[in-house]
Formats: structure tokens, sequence, C-alpha cells
């Protein structure tokens, strides 16, 4: 990464004091969007097709090249705050792609090419993160329930807001410390909106879980 290298947008981080968790990092984003990125000094001059398809080209790799290096950067701060404190860790917000994308990949880090004997102090999962929802699915015993989209464009819906979990609220784990119970998508707004209520309300869905402690 680049020494000047800059979030498109800061992520906020607070530090809560949870009933039962204690001490848990909170991270809320909004990574870079998909919107090609143009030039800074770009002039209004008419352009030929081929100029504007090259530049889109161009602008939408560096969207991602811009987004991918927001994940990689905040995830490492993650992992070297982990290091230091082992408090569990969220992450939550929009996140402008598939979590599944090579562009995220740095937030499904789940292995190293070799582990030394210096390593086996603390487990490699303590410093991976997991889908809320995959978390739910698995809590509830259940694989077939659709997941609900988050966000439309031109009808289309996709998911791209989500909500990433530390080890701890992993019911996998016989050390985990909690559990996700319930995994809720309010998007009432956006499939049956009522213009006098939504018309200033916000074009994702309001992605939520409710935690609580193993049982």
């Amino acid at each position: 990464m680049s020494e000047d290298f800059q979030y498109s947008r800061l992520p906020l981080f607070a530090t809560m004091e949870l009933p039962s968790l204690g001490q848990t990092d909170i991270y809320v984003v909004h990574l870079k969007s998909k919107r090609p990125v143009t030039p800074e000094n770009e002039d209004e001059k008419a352009k030929t097709l081929h100029e504007s398809m090259r530049e889109e080209i161009a602008g939408s790799w560096a969207s991602a090249i811009q987004r991918g290096t927001e994940a990689c950067q905040l995830m490492a701060s993650i992992i070297e705050r982990r290091s230091h404190t082992n408090n569990p860790a969220i992450v939550m917000g929009d996140f402008n792609d598939d979590i599944q994308s090579e562009v995220l990949r740095a937030f499904r880090h789940h292995g190293l090419r070799s582990i030394t004997e210096d390593m086996v102090d603390v487990p490699l999962s303590h410093y991976q993160m997991h889908d809320s929802w995959d978390l739910y699915l698995k809590n509830i015993g259940e694989t077939s329930i659709e997941r609900p989209q988050t966000h439309y464009f031109h009808a289309k819906g996709s998911v791209i807001d989500y909500i990433l979990l530390s080890n701890e609220f992993n019911s996998a784990d016989p050390a985990s410390l909690a559990e996700v119970g319930d995994f809720h998508c309010e998007d009432s707004h956006l499939i049956n909106p009522k213009f006098d209520l939504d018309a200033y309300s916000s074009d994702h869905a309001i992605v939520s879980v409710t935690i609580s402690l193993r049982r």
C-alpha cells in the first residue's frame, strides 16, 4: 500500500462495554462504491465512444483497488488490535460489494501458507471474521432460507450490507461466548415504499442481528 493511502470514507471505531461480553470493538464502515474513479483534471470536451469505454474500465478497476485496499487496511487494524486486547469485534455497514468477492477477500482470510511453532499460542480462528447471516443459519440449523437483498439498482437486488462478527459469536466454536439468535433485514421502505413515510429513507435495507449468550 502506498504511504499516502486514505480511506474514501473513514471508518468509525468505538469500544463498548457489553453485558457479559465486556469490552467489544465495533467498526462502522462505508467502503468505496463501484462508481468509476474519474480523473481529477478531466476536461469537459466531448469524448469518443472508445475514450469513454477506456476511462470507465480503468475507473472501475481503480474503484475496486480502492475498496479492496480499504478492506485490507481495516482488517489489518482489526487483527493488530485483537492481538493486544483480545476484545470481541463487530464490523458493520455498507461494503459496496459481495462479501465473497475477491476484492473483499481480506475479511475471509481463513488460512496461512505456513504456521510455525511460535504461532500455536493463539488459534487462527481468533482473528477470523464471520458473516452474521452464515452464523445465524448454522445456529438455527437451516440452509435453504433465501437471504434478503439489501440494495436495489434498476430493480435488481444485491447484498452489499453486512454485519461481521469475530469468533466469540460463532456457536460452532466450543470457546464462543455468544450466538446469533435472529437476523432481520428491514426493507419495507424499498420493496413497498410509502412516499409520506419513506421519501427521505435510505436506499439500503437496515440489517440487524439479535445476539444472545450461549445456552
